[in-house]
């Protein structure tokens, strides 16, 4: 037996009841709630090489997307708490994805809390954590000195002068070894010292060292300049070196003597004597007695940095060597080494130069520009002084000079020699060796006039042919009078004009423009007189 049952209900709460009757019952699934991605995976945070701003630490965030939940369409990054990036830089290999975000403007020596969120349709899900500090690349460590034993080498040194912003965690001591296999070497990780062992007696080795801060081994810094140690009976190097007393081309070095002499006496001491950073000596070494404990070195060139190096000798050795990492006298700049003409107009002429390298050591605060028409000669030796601008925001004096400058109200058609010096604080240097010449071109040079009153009526006004023409291959000059802008004699090629039907006791305005055929003329190229017939006077400019 069969049975229908049909119901019409209006509601679902009156369609459960009349199932209900029936002994029937309804169970209604929750609906499925939308979900947001899972937790990035795999988070790391690693310092780098900031290329765009090197005074600033730049952080690589890295991470692996979610491994449960669904894909993610992008990725929000915080520091902080403070959302900087949403992302959706992911290398694209399914097997093994990798996500990337870079964070810059951070301060040196800070500690950063780095959170990654994965975001899809649904919202954001939850964050990734990890720490750390924010460094850049420490300096290189001071004042290296190794000093020999029994096949050992007792290396000491100074701290970096920048730590990359964070602490010094560690040094790590290198040495070259003659013998294959990994260099000798020793790790500090407090003390300015430690002890490279397993040497091999009077063999020359070079020792650096390498200061390392928390941004290892992502950030190596620079290595040392190198001490030379030599284990067994050589002397170690001498101890203290520095420069006492400085001039613009003189330094005077001191020393003291080594803290191992070894087994033999000390016979004196070698100075040597290197241009920058390099390796080979720029100078003839200098040999000064056993008791001898500083030298002046003279024929140095200001600007130029150098390095000195002090190594003690004896019968049978040339004991280690120490190195005084850098010294730069200063003194008056050098000569600019070029100077050019990067463009002429009327009347102008644009100058650039360049400061010879090295310049003294220290930045110009003035320019001296001189002007020596060559032919023909109007005038004398014209000059200009450029004082440079200071930054006003730099604690210290820093002046931001301009390498070149627009000459006006030059005479047109005179040939100019170019020179340059520059000014620091101890004075002005010579001046630039090699000149640049140049010639503006454009409208002549205003005529030399004079106007002559004959009568109450009358007036004749005579010039002087200008100096030039204006330039080369413009063509002959004439000239153009005019009384009160009113054209009187035009496009003449003689040197006078008369000029009749004056009213006597007024003013008049008398103009004499010099013209040539390719510029024309202008206001640069006129004289301006003032005329007055009764009583007879004449007044110009």
């Amino acid at each position: 037996m069969s049975i229908t049952l049909e119901c019409r209900v209006r509601t679902l709460r009156a369609m459960t009841a009349a199932l209900a009757c029936l002994g029937l019952v309804i169970t209604m699934a929750p609906a499925q709630a939308a979900e947001t991605p899972g937790v990035p995976v795999r988070l790391r945070a690693i310092p780098l090489e900031n290329a765009v701003d090197p005074t600033k630490p730049l952080m690589q965030l890295w991470w692996r997307p979610p491994a449960e939940g669904p894909a993610p369409t992008a990725y929000k990054v915080y520091v902080d708490g403070e959302l900087v990036e949403t992302t959706i830089r992911c290398r694209i290999n399914p097997r093994r994805p990798l996500c990337r975000a870079n964070v810059m403007n951070l301060i040196p020596g800070q500690e950063y809390a780095f959170d990654v969120a994965a975001v899809n349709e649904s919202g954001e899900g939850k964050v990734a954590r990890v720490t750390r500090e924010a460094v850049m690349l420490p300096s290189e460590p001071l004042n290296v000195i190794a000093v020999p034993d029994n096949e050992k080498l007792y290396v000491s040194w100074d701290p970096p002068l920048d730590t990359g912003g964070g602490a010094i965690r560690s040094y790590f001591v290198r040495v070259n070894s003659p013998v294959p296999g990994p260099p000798p070497a020793c790790v500090s990780t407090g003390p300015t010292s430690c002890t490279v062992s397993g040497l091999i007696n009077a063999y020359a080795y070079d020792v650096t060292v390498e200061a390392r801060n928390s941004g290892y081994p992502f950030l190596e810094g620079p290595e040392s300049l190198p001490a030379v140690g030599i284990p067994g009976g050589r002397p170690s190097g001498p101890r203290n070196i520095r420069v006492v007393a400085a001039g613009s081309s003189s330094a005077t070095i001191a020393w003291e003597a080594p803290q191992f002499p070894g087994p033999e006496a000390i016979l004196g001491y070698t100075l040597f004597l290197y241009e920058g950073q390099g390796f080979q000596p720029a100078y003839p070494q200098v040999n000064v007695g056993p008791g001898v404990r500083q030298h002046r070195l003279t024929g140095l060139t200001a600007g130029l940095t150098y390095t000195f190096a002090v190594q003690a000798y004896t019968k049978s050795f040339a004991g280690g060597m120490t190195v005084y990492s850098s010294h730069t006298p200063l003194g008056l700049p050098r000569a600019p080494s070029r100077v050019d003409i990067t463009g002429v107009g009327n009347t102008t002429v644009q100058l650039g130069w360049e400061d010879a390298a090295p310049s003294g050591g220290l930045e110009a605060t003035h320019y001296r520009l001189t002007a020596t028409p060559v032919a023909p000669v109007p005038t004398g030796v014209l000059a200009e002084e450029i004082v440079c601008p200071v930054k006003a925001t730099q604690a210290a004096p820093d002046f931001e000079c301009p390498a070149s400058y627009l000459w006006m109200n030059l005479v047109n058609g005179v040939t100019y020699s170019f020179t340059v010096a520059a000014k620091n604080k101890f004075g002005w240097g010579p001046t630039s060796t090699y000149p640049a010449s140049a010639t503006p071109e454009g409208t002549p040079p205003p005529p030399a006039a004079n106007a002559t009153v004959n009568s109450p009526t009358q007036v004749t006004v005579t010039w002087d042919a200008p100096v030039t023409t204006g330039g080369p291959d413009v063509g002959d000059v004439t000239y153009t009078v005019t009384l009160d802008d009113t054209p009187i004699c035009r496009d003449i090629a003689v040197t006078t004009c008369v000029i009749t039907g004056l009213t006597p006791g007024r003013d008049y305005t008398v103009k004499v423009m010099a013209i040539n055929e390719v510029f024309g003329g202008d206001d640069f190229s006129t004289s301006v007189l003032t005329v007055n017939t009764q009583p007879l006077l004449v007044t110009g400019r």
